[in-house]
């Protein structure tokens, strides 16, 4: 069974346009945003796929809800939560770059 939506939603150059389609287990969201046409992950995806609809000006503001059950079981389910561990994985990164660099200024400092 085929699935569609289709928002409307304010970026920060324009409004684009973000389309889910699954058939079976396969999905395909597309954006027009610059780094949607240019096969880049885009901010406004992911927002959708988060649940998050404050960007969304069309009417359908609320069919944002079953964005999550259409990408169930497909290969963007996958990568969205392969991205998500990265992302936490860059945070504890980062966070343990911030204290080591703290810890190397205050040698310096200390001379020890």
């Amino acid at each position: 069974m085929k699935q569609t939506y289709s928002f409307k939603v304010k970026g920060n150059n324009g409004v684009y346009d973000v389309n889910f389609i699954k058939n079976g287990n396969r999905a395909i969201i597309t954006c027009t945003c610059p780094a949607g046409m240019n096969r880049l992950c885009c901010k406004h995806r992911i927002a959708l796929i988060q649940g998050d609809n404050s960007s969304v000006i069309s009417p359908n503001k609320a069919e944002v809800g079953f964005i999550a059950d259409i990408i169930k079981g497909s290969s963007i389910e996958t990568a969205y939560n392969q991205m998500l561990i990265a992302e936490k994985s860059y945070e504890v990164a980062k966070h343990g770059l911030t204290k080591c660099k703290k810890i190397l200024a205050d040698a310096m400092y200390n001379g020890e």
